[in-house]
């Protein structure tokens, strides 16, 4: 801190004594009287534009705009930009530019960062929380760095301005001494996720102990290299705004209604209506009434829109059926997940069916894999098997019939070297029973 009161209870701690455990993100409009609206009218206003994003009302361009005012610097403090703002579109969507000018609209970009010689309400060459008070900015999540303003407890301060820009801005955070990593996102997790390992990560080497990414490498008078900390860890490493927020609000469906009926003696059917919208499968989770955890019936997503679950309870049990569908991005797919439907039905002396003790194993290597992968498997009982790769959408991408087997061990193997990466199923049925192993295929 630049200025601070030993004792007075508020950043008397420098550095996070643990990692931190839960993302949070800080929504401050306090003091900020540049802003002609009131505190109130601010939080509205930024509750709104996170509520246009979340639903899908901006167009955004995946990419950014670079503003470094401190290119003479061996720490390269918008390294953090250049490396993180490139995961997510094309080479030409991020590019250096003025952050006013060029973030001025109509286009919206995802990204923005500025950097330069700083005051409390201000970054040399970038601007003032003058100009965020006048001027638009659209970009959905900025990044700033310079001196004094990196302390957000203060009137009119730079790095919270942002927040109370219109039309766009939803996050803010100073970056520069530690970087921020923010790729994770590229791939679905939220701004929260980064920023947590952000703030936890370390040295690559120090001290005997590894740490999470690389963070600031100087060259020394003498030509060597070393890695640098940058102030890693310390307590100024903080987001402003909505921890919760993604770089690719795109909904997934949800499903409209859940029916869940039981079927006697030990059997409870769900069915629903496949949605409009995006929705390539779909997962099912159960819970006690009372309970807060759910539990995933589906050890991968079904592309049927029925389920038939068998379990002992007397009660009321709760069921959940969420779609997922595949997602891309310029650093690859994931897969997402939508609001659940949910429906309760009341069981009395249900009761499980009855286990017979016999059970199929199956091991796969590599895994992940990129070529080939190698299954071994094990039936407790004689019997037609087949193996099955099932992709997310329950399409049979490889299949071996292999008839009818003995007890005992057996092998086969998949050439995966042509499917796109991803999570798979492989799936063994045999002598009446049947197992399932998650595949991840990397390339």
């Amino acid at each position: 801190m630049n200025s601070n009161i030993p004792g007075d209870g508020k950043f008397d701690q420098s550095v996070f004594n643990t990692d931190v455990d839960i993302p949070v993100g800080r929504i401050d409009f306090f003091n900020m009287p540049l802003f002609k609206s009131s505190e109130t009218d601010l939080l509205k206003n930024y509750f709104k534009k996170n509520h246009d994003y979340r639903t899908g009302a901006w167009s955004v361009r995946a990419g950014g705009i670079i503003d470094d005012n401190f290119t003479s610097y061996p720490e390269a403090f918008s390294a953090s930009a250049w490396r993180g703002f490139s995961v997510f579109g094309p080479d030409t969507a991020v590019r250096a530019g003025d952050f006013f000018t060029d973030l001025k609209g109509p286009t919206t970009y995802l990204l923005g960062y500025g950097c330069g010689a700083g005051t409390d309400v201000s970054a040399g060459g970038v601007g003032s929380t003058t100009d965020m008070s006048t001027k638009p900015v659209h970009a959905v999540f900025t990044f700033l760095f310079g001196s004094y303003f990196g302390d957000w407890n203060t009137q009119n301060n730079f790095l919270r301005a942002p927040l109370a820009t219109d039309p766009r801005v939803l996050t803010s955070a100073w970056s520069g001494r530690p970087h921020w990593y923010i790729h994770h996102m590229a791939l679905g997790e939220t701004i929260g996720y980064s920023a947590r390992l952000s703030q936890n990560s370390s040295q690559i080497y120090s001290g005997g102990v590894l740490g999470n990414y690389v963070q600031v490498i100087n060259i020394n008078a003498d030509g060597s290299y070393a890695l640098t900390g940058g102030l890693e860890r310390q307590i100024h490493i903080a987001l402003l705004g909505d921890p919760t927020l993604r770089s690719n609000p795109k909904q997934i469906a949800a499903l409209g209604t859940l029916t869940a009926k039981t079927e006697f003696p030990n059997k409870v059917k769900l069915s629903w209506i496949k949605p409009s919208g995006t929705a390539d499968a779909y997962m099912v989770y159960r819970r006690k009434e009372g309970t807060k955890k759910w539990t995933a019936l589906t050890t991968r997503p079904i592309t049927a829109t029925s389920y038939q679950d068998s379990l002992r309870n007397d009660g009321t049990l709760e069921y959940m059926v969420r779609c997922c569908a595949l997602l891309s991005s310029a650093s690859g797919t994931y897969y997402d997940m939508g609001r659940g439907a949910r429906a309760s039905v009341l069981t009395t002396h249900v009761t499980d069916d009855v286990e017979t003790g016999a059970s199929v194993l199956a091991t796969i290597a590599p895994n992940p894999a990129t070529d080939v992968i190698n299954v071994e498997f094990a039936l407790a009982l004689p019997g037609t098997t087949v193996v099955d790769l099932v992709d997310v959408t329950g399409r049979t991408v490889a299949s071996f019939d292999a008839g009818s087997l003995a007890a005992g061990t057996h092998q086969t193997s998949f050439d995966v070297s042509t499917l796109p990466p991803g999570t798979y199923t492989l799936s063994v049925k045999g002598g009446g029973e049947s197992t399932t192993v998650p595949v991840m295929v990397v390339r």
